[in-house]
């Protein structure tokens, strides 16, 4: 008789959870950004600390977290068009005589990869065989050139007057066959 008892008891419980599934899994989930600005807390008792975020970007990411990321139906990125003006300066009056020119070598570097994060490019450049790679970005200095722009398939240095480009995939020549 108890072990009886015992099996109806279990099975009343399993039809309990069962039914709790079946009512949970008909419940609507809510996927929707938070944006309540909610404070992340770290740590334990006395050394609790409150943050923001432990996220430090550079680039904007409110269009992408409006949608649901994994959704069957969301629609395709369609990147924005961004307008650049140029700002041209004013020509001096008299344009001062131009240094003589001075032979300015080539650095020696090799381009591993470019990335975009929002509308800036990066560039993952290797100095010499020996040194680590890192990451550029327009503007920066390298080996007294200039990094002067980054697309998806190459990085152009340029000092003064001179300029050079490294291509991510270099083309073949025939003497290279």
């Amino acid at each position: 008789m108890k072990h009886a008892a015992y099996a109806l008891l279990i099975v009343v419980g399993l039809g309990l959870l069962a039914a709790l599934n079946f009512a949970l899994a008909r419940r609507p989930v809510d996927i929707s950004p938070d944006y309540s600005g909610a404070k992340v807390e770290q740590g334990t008792g006395a050394s609790a600390q409150t943050t923001e975020s432990n996220f430090d970007a550079n680039f904007e990411l409110t269009e992408t977290l409006a949608r649901p990321l994994f959704s069957p139906t969301r629609r395709k990125f369609v990147p924005q068009q961004v307008v650049v003006e140029e700002v041209l300066e004013p020509a001096p009056a008299e344009l001062p005589e131009p240094p003589a020119p001075v032979a300015v070598l080539r650095p020696e570097i090799n381009l591993q990869g470019t990335r975009r994060i929002g509308v800036a490019f990066s560039a993952l450049v290797q100095d010499t065989a020996d040194s680590p790679s890192k990451w550029v970005t327009v503007g920066e200095i390298l080996h007294d050139w200039t990094v002067a722009k980054i697309d998806e398939n190459s990085i152009v240095l340029s000092s003064g007057s001179e300029t050079v480009t490294y291509l991510l995939y270099p083309t073949r020549t025939d003497a290279d066959l």
